[in-house]
């Protein structure tokens, strides 16, 4: 690896690979050359430059529901770099979590549902319907991602039905 003036920052061998540090922004090359005449190979380069500063995790947005209610809708974007966008919500033990996903590019937007000690209780790619039956009451994490490489829409709908009174018969 070499910096615009030609001057070596780092080197390697074979797979051991190499990393250098930009000490100013610009232009850096990456020679590969095989030694002593060897015969030409063929070989995978992978460049990889983390982000300087990545921004710190946003806090969950609550969801609640209107007088009444037992679903809401929430529209946003994530993205690969950015933190994902975390939602909470109170649910009672023994109620179903129902979380449909979708997102623009389609089959973009992964949906995690965990809880607050961060174990999943389910998890799915848009478009997709989750029903989570939650094993202890308290606040539920629902954690949308994507892996795309392009900022990923999506709407996440999500549900609570009430729990059946007790002594309710069907």
């Amino acid at each position: 690896i070499r910096d615009t003036a030609g001057q070596l920052l780092s080197s390697g061998t074979d797979m051991s690979g190499a990393s250098a540090t930009a000490a100013v922004a610009g232009d850096y090359f990456i020679d590969v050359s095989n030694f002593n005449a060897a015969p030409a190979v063929s070989y995978t380069l992978t460049v990889t430059v983390p982000p300087l500063n990545p921004p710190p995790p946003a806090q969950p947005v609550r969801i609640e529901f209107g007088p009444g209610q037992t679903s809401a809708e929430l529209n946003g974007q994530v993205a690969v770099g950015l933190p994902p966008v975390e939602y909470v919500i109170r649910v009672m033990a023994g109620q179903t979590l129902i979380t449909n996903v979708s997102s623009n590019p389609q089959a973009a937007a992964d949906v995690t549902v965990r809880d607050l000690a961060g174990n999943v209780l389910n998890f799915g790619r848009s478009p997709t319907e989750l029903g989570t039956v939650i094993p202890s009451g308290g606040d539920t994490v629902i954690v949308i991602s994507t892996m795309n490489t392009n900022a990923v829409a999506y709407t996440l709908r999500v549900s609570v039905p009430p729990l059946p009174s007790a002594g309710a018969s069907r």
